[in-house]
Order: C-alpha cells, then sequence, then structure tokens
C-alpha cells in the first residue's frame, strides 16, 4: 500500500476484519495510481478520483460505485479530519449518483440462478453441458479434462466423475455434491443427444443452411458430427478443444446472450463456478478466507495465489448474491442472539 503507516493507523480502528480486508483490497487497487500521482488517496481531487474510478475500479453496478464512494469518501474525512490531508473539503461528500456514470454494465461473472437462466436458452444439451463443466471445474490443459470425458466416467451412484488427459490416463475424480448432480444429468443427456441444432435454431434466416447436423454415436459425453468427407472425425472419435471454443462462441453470439458475452468465454465461467462454490463456503463457515478458498482451489485443480481474491471476495458475493448474502447474515446475527 502506498502510504503504509497512515493506511495502517486508518485501519487499526477497525475491530471487523472483513471491513479491514475491504479497505485494504481498495488501497492495494489504488497503490498504483497514488505511486503514479505521487500522492495519497487523501490528497485526490474530483479529477483526480474520476480517472481513478474510470481506470482502475471501473465499477460494474450502480451497488458497487456507491460502495467505493463510501469506502474513499470515510478515509479521505478521516485523513482531513486527523490533520494528513492538504484539503479542506472531502470532494467526495456529493451526490453519490455522480459516480454512476461511472458504471461500467459489462458482466465478467454470472451467478448460479444466471447460470440456470442461460442454459435453459440453449436447445442444444451438447452446448449445455460446456457450461455446465466449466462452472465445475471440468477443464483441463487445452480442455482435455472436457474433450477426453467418457460417458462411462461417469458415476451416478456414487456422484463422482474420472477426469483423464489426452492420453486417457486417469487425472483426478471429481466429487459432485448430491444436491447439485446437474452436471451428472446434464452429462448423460448430452451423450444421448442424436441431432445437433445449428445457431441454436435458428438458421432459419440463414440461407443453405441445414438446421440440424448428426451427431455420431460416441463413447465420450462431447460428441463429433458425422461426415462422410475424408479425414474428417468419424463416428466414435472425441471431439477437439476447438469444437469446444467454437460453440462457446456461437453461444456468446446469441442475441439472448447480448448481457453475458463477456462473461462467457472458458475462464469466467470456471470463476463464476469458484465464487458460487464461495458462497457455500462462506455460509458454511462464516468466513471467507485462505482455508476456504484453497479448498476450492482443490475442487478446480488449481494452485492457491492472491490474485485469486480479486474475485474470491465478500464484495464479489454481495455483487452476485445479495438477496443470499442477506440471508446469511440474518441467519448468523440469529444464532449469535441465541
Amino acid at each position: 500500500m502506498y502510504n503504509t503507516e497512515i493506511k495502517k493507523m486508518y485501519l487499526d480502528q477497525f475491530e471487523n476484519e472483513e471491513t479491514r480486508e475491504v479497505y485494504s483490497r481498495l488501497f492495494r487497487k489504488a497503490s498504483e495510481v497514488e505511486i503514479e500521482k505521487e500522492k495519497d488517496l487523501f490528497n485526490f481531487g474530483e479529477e483526480d478520483f474520476e480517472g481513478f474510478f474510470k481506470s482502475t475500479l471501473r465499477p460494474k453496478t450502480k451497488e458497487s460505485a456507491r460502495s467505493y464512494c463510501n469506502v474513499l469518501a470515510n478515509y479521505v474525512q478521516w485523513a482531513i479530519d486527523n490533520n494528513h490531508s492538504q484539503q479542506l473539503i472531502n470532494p467526495l461528500k456529493r451526490r453519490q449518483e455522480y459516480f454512476y456514470e461511472f458504471v461500467q454494465e459489462i458482466r465478467t461473472y454470472f451467478s448460479y440462478d444466471e447460470k440456470e437462466a442461460i442454459i435453459s436458452t440453449l436447445l442444444n444439451k451438447q452446448d449445455s453441458f460446456i457450461i455446465e463443466a466449466l462452472w465445475n471445474g471440468i477443464q483441463g490443459i487445452k480442455l482435455s479434462e472436457l474433450v477426453n470425458l467418457r460417458i462411462n466416467d461417469i458415476d451416478e451412484i456414487s456422484n463422482k466423475i474420472t477426469l483423464r488427459n489426452d492420453k486417457g490416463e486417469v487425472t483426478r475424480i471429481l466429487d459432485v455434491e448430491e444436491d447439485d448432480s446437474s452436471v451428472i444429468e446434464m452429462a448423460i443427456l448430452a451423450n444421448k443427444e442424436k441431432e445437433y441444432y445449428r445457431l441454436n435454431g435458428t438458421v432459419d434466416y440463414t440461407p443453405n443452411l441445414k438446421e440440424t447436423v448428426e451427431l455420431s454415436d460416441s463413447k465420450f459425453v462431447m460428441k463429433s458430427a458425422n461426415s462422410n468427407r475424408k479425414g474428417s472425425s468419424a463416428g466414435g472419435e472425441k471431439t477437439s478443444h476447438y469444437t469446444i471454443y467454437n460453440r462457446l462462441e456461437m453461444i456468446r453470439t446469441l442475441e439472448e446472450m447480448e448481457e453475458y458475452k463477456d462473461a462467457l468465454n472458458t475462464k469466467n465461467i470456471v470463476r463464476s463456478g469458484m465464487i458460487y462454490m464461495a458462497l457455500k463456503l462462506y455460509d458454511r463457515d462464516g468466513e471467507l478466507e485462505r482455508a476456504q478458498i484453497e479448498e476450492i482451489c482443490k475442487k478446480y485443480n488449481m494452485r492457491y495465489k492472491w490474485a485469486l481474491r480479486d474475485f474470491l471476495n465478500l464484495d464479489m458475493l454481495n455483487e452476485l448474491y445479495p438477496f443470499e448474502m442477506k440471508k446469511i447474515h440474518e441467519k448468523r446475527k440469529i444464532a449469535m442472539d441465541n
């Protein structure tokens, strides 16, 4: 953090660890701008804050903009009251609506209910399973876990999915929670599909293009199209990671997906699933710290690193799951009162 000693003095007044973490995260984001301008946030003018909002914070919702404004305004006012700031008037003590104009309504991640809504618009279970699989961390290098997934790797009884690499070797076993086994159900439905609707069934508006293409019988969940052309994929062969990327790109171009076009890539679908798991762990444990993030990393087969906190944090949970977070806090309050 820039001007670390003063910022620590400010943070030390908060007993709540979550509050300190929220402020600390914002201070870390601001440090690069502060170094560039050679001044602390508490000496920022209106133009400085405007640039900070536009280039660094880039709030995606009005709630985020309001939250950022409140946090920064409190810090600046504290600095003024304690003679750390050169300013006499807090430039952030103005109508919060001013900062709404900096909201960039680009959806990077989506919630569980939004994931269900996205899937409900897709005609092909093959496409739906891509979303569901990535959400549950079935990925691997160049999507190897997804393209090499065989129908016999799905164990409905024990709720386990065996994952493989490109050589067909077992790399890990994914445990699926009984109350959220849709990834298993979707895999079975995807493998049973016989036809694939091109462009999600919108080819009526595309001349000289058949509405459907026949899918091959295959031991793999993700199926290739039948073709008689020499050198093309034959029945029973697995599809390639390029096919997965192409299908995702098709989904992103659908009119119904305009709001989520930036979220519907492999990285952000996986991260959206991680955020949902973070919500469940926060409900279970009452905190979202390294232990919980490491548990998420274990499921998603990745190493823990500090950068994960950029999206695995309480701000993100409040943004994507405001109703659920309110219920969690109400439940915790009742438990403490009793």
